[in-house]
């Protein structure tokens, strides 16, 4: 798995899929577009979501079914509950990570 790396690719893919995220828990009305890009196989595109897992080496099914059942609990959760200075899936800050309160 491929989480930090200096290559374009992966100072795009990376903060791509925590916008993503982010904007599935705070903007209700793109979680359609946000499970559609995720339910998507093969779409070809080099920003879809096999080509990210592809890129990442990691197995898009696998990580499919994972971020489902992720997408599904935001579905059932009232609020979105974000704290601290660690982003989606605990990603730093530089990607899409909330700043949290300064020390």
């Amino acid at each position: 798995m491929v989480l930090f790396d200096r290559s374009a690719e992966h100072h795009l893919f990376i903060p791509f899929l925590a916008i993503l995220l982010r904007q599935y828990q705070e903007r209700p009305e793109s979680r359609a577009t946000v499970r559609e890009w995720v339910c998507a196989r093969n779409s070809g595109s080099p920003l879809g979501f096999d080509s990210l897992c592809d890129y990442l080496d990691l197995d898009a099914e696998y990580v499919r079914d994972g971020l489902t059942r992720w997408l599904n609990k935001v579905d059932r959760e009232p609020r979105p509950s974000i704290s601290g200075n660690r982003g989606i899936g605990g990603l730093p800050d530089e990607y899409g990570g909330n700043p949290g309160p300064s020390h």
